[in-house]
């Protein structure tokens, strides 16, 4: 074999082995991708369940009583009925997604905070004056902006059902949509800059 075949072998050599380096690159990137998707679809599912558990345990609660008992409902004795629903869950306090600070309990291994209370409806919601429970969950602050933005519609596109009365992103303007509005484009405005979501019970 003379110097050029050797010379040119070992250019062919050079080239394989960068053309597997970047398939390689390729796949490992493609794998990565998956499981952080993947973990984000879990994340989002856990907090859309952890609404749908804390919304059927206060109509178990409150089912026969008036909807004027909500009003008793205050932020305090909200963490202690959610640890009392949920006896592994730990008040703790956070940054969220806007920078402020937030107080809720964690439960089910979800980074952010849960809290509940009493509060007036929304007239731009329901037309009248009435109370509700605010269930709210604040976005950690270590999300990303594109996956806080992501949880927000993947939750709020939920249709929880007849008692929600309302679904709020939380993000200091209160936009609202009505409980069974599922509406992907008008979920999507209300949601670029939420730092939490709210679910308003009836």
């Amino acid at each position: 074999m003379n110097s050029f075949q050797k010379t040119k072998q070992r250019g062919l050599s050079l080239i394989e082995a960068a053309m597997v380096l970047a398939l390689s690159a390729v796949v490992v990137s493609g794998v990565m991708y998956y499981m952080s998707t993947a973990n984000e679809n879990l994340q989002n599912r856990k907090v859309t369940e952890m609404f749908i558990s804390i919304t059927q345990h206060i109509n178990a609660l409150y089912s026969n009583q008036p909807k004027s008992a909500y009003s008793e409902l205050k932020r305090e004795s909200g963490y202690e009925i959610l640890k009392k629903f949920f006896p592994s869950g730990q008040v703790k306090v956070i940054t969220n997604q806007a920078g402020a600070t937030s107080t809720g309990v964690t439960l089910n291994g979800i980074p952010g905070v849960f809290s509940l209370y009493g509060t007036g409806c929304s007239d731009k919601i329901s037309g009248y004056n009435s109370t509700c429970i605010a269930v709210q969950y604040w976005i950690p602050k270590s999300y990303s902006k594109n996956d806080a933005y992501n949880q927000c519609v993947a939750v709020i596109s939920k249709n929880f059902g007849d008692s929600i009365l309302a679904k709020q992103a939380n993000d200091g303007t209160g936009a609202s949509v009505a409980g069974s509005n599922t509406d992907i484009q008008s979920i999507s405005t209300i949601c670029k800059n939420a730092a939490g979501i709210t679910l308003y019970i009836r």
